[in-house]
């Protein structure tokens, strides 16, 4: 499954409806908290990528893929935004807004296939 936090509803959805289109399974939140409050029903899935972006209501994207990671265990975590922070976390794969979603989804698939190397 691919969690998507973007509170941007036009982003969220066109994301969501692109990776559906491609038989991927999907959750979407308009922002971290509703992510968070929902955390124990997405840890009956298997999580393979958390997509997040950084400029969110409340809570930034950086702060809720750390508190997420420890309990949904992702295989890979990304930071999408138009403002990027100057410092992220190694191990977070940004991408910079705009995008079209098949590079974010090409973008992702060879995150995913060096750390299935790994």
């Amino acid at each position: 499954m691919i969690v998507i936090v973007e509170d941007q509803k036009e982003i969220r959805l066109l994301l969501q409806d692109y990776f559906e289109s491609l038989g991927k399974q999907v959750q979407t939140y308009a922002s971290a908290e509703d992510a968070m409050d929902d955390l124990q029903q997405l840890q009956l899935y298997d999580i393979s990528t958390i997509i997040s972006d950084y400029t969110l209501p409340g809570s930034n994207g950086i702060d809720f893929i750390q508190q997420a990671r420890a309990q949904l265990k992702p295989s890979l975590c990304m930071l999408i935004s138009g403002h990027l922070p100057d410092f992220v976390p190694e191990d977070i794969v940004v991408m910079a807004k705009p995008f079209r979603p098949s590079l974010l989804y090409q973008t992702m698939n060879v995150h995913l296939e060096k750390l299935a190397q790994v």
